[in-house]
């Protein structure tokens, strides 16, 4: 392998249109100042010159976004089962890099906004990199292995095969860990609308491996597909007489920690020793100076800001509005005097 990467290789995307810059050696650390610049526009000569007169040993970097057309999926979790559920739901991608651990995709950019996707524990699992983000290139030194970035073709050689993502790329990748996991799903949408979209079931049998049946599904529509059909006319009946799906108590138990789960203010409401839910009005500062010391006492996380607990409140179909002073209220809230005062 060349010791001089960038001054080997950069020419190449250079002249591919990939606005390529200078990494620090072995780091993925750019070795130059608004290098997010080159996201939205290709570098000058001069500068390519002064680059590869200053940088010779850097790796190289690909700024995302508009000037080189691409974004890249950064696939960063050693768990199969989700690398799996990820690549399902994202289209084929002619491009794919390999560092330490998981992948990198290449797909059009339309100017999505990045984002990242954690598990449970909080450890990332997938991230979006568009404008503002770059890339490490091969064949690029990773800090950690000391080996080259590789990748399965030549970059400037599939520019015209990379496939577009959609704007709803966020969404997908997240229902994608949802389902591949078995936690319930957090989300900083706390409005009925998103929960009234989940029937949540518990299936607490274990099926032994030697009972499994891999084409269950195939089996079930080739011998019972009159059967099926039958139950669905019936359960459709059963629906438009409720208005309303069936809701089996171990989906109201689940939705019910799903709430807490993404709403503070639920938690709050449920646990704290003299709230609860009622016909009463309290003042929405002390009712916010009581959820901020439960939230510290209980060491549950941070505290909203006042304006998204009273957001959160509403969320959770309480009233908030002004009195005749002007002071923001909650109404359906009952508080003890003694935490009041």
């Amino acid at each position: 392998m060349k010791e001089n990467i960038f001054e080997t290789y950069a020419p190449t995307y250079w002249a591919a249109g990939l606005p390529v810059i200078p990494l620090r050696p072995r780091n993925k650390m750019p070795d130059i100042t608004q290098w997010s610049t080159y996201g939205s526009q290709m570098p000058t000569e001069l500068e390519m010159q002064h680059w590869l007169a200053s940088f010779p040993r850097g790796n190289i970097g690909l700024p995302l976004g508009p000037a080189s057309g691409l974004c890249m999926i950064d696939i960063d979790t050693e768990d199969q089962a989700l690398i799996d559920a990820i690549m399902n739901i994202l289209p084929p991608s002619p491009w794919v890099r390999v560092g330490k651990k998981g992948m990198g995709l290449a797909y059009r950019f339309e100017g999505q906004k990045n984002f990242k996707l954690r598990g449970a524990a909080g450890g990332m699992i997938m991230e979006f990199l568009g404008l503002g983000n770059q890339m490490v290139m091969p064949p690029s030194i990773h800090p950690e292995t000391q080996q080259p970035y590789t990748a399965n073709a030549n970059l400037w050689d599939v520019l015209d095969k990379v496939p577009c993502l959609g704007e709803d790329i966020e969404d997908i990748p997240m229902c994608a860990h949802w389902f591949a996991s078995n936690y319930l799903p957090a989300s900083r949408d706390t409005t009925r609308g998103f929960i009234r979209r989940w029937l949540i079931l518990d299936f607490n049998k274990r099926v032994a491996d030697k009972d499994k049946v891999t084409n269950l599904a195939e089996i079930i529509v080739a011998e019972e597909r009159q059967a099926i059909a039958a139950w669905a006319l019936e359960g459709l009946r059963r629906l438009n007489d409720a208005e309303d799906f069936t809701e089996p108590a171990c989906h109201l138990f689940r939705i019910g920690q799903m709430r807490r789960i993404n709403n503070s203010v639920q938690a709050f409401l449920e646990d704290a020793a003299g709230v609860e839910r009622g016909d009463g009005e309290v003042k929405a500062q002390e009712l916010y100076d009581t959820y901020v010391q439960h939230i510290q006492n209980y060491r549950r996380g941070t505290a909203v800001s006042f304006e998204r607990f009273m957001q959160m409140c509403e969320d959770l179909d309480l009233d908030v509005t002004r009195d005749l002073l002007g002071d923001y209220v909650v109404r359906g809230v009952c508080m003890a005097a003694k935490f009041a005062a």
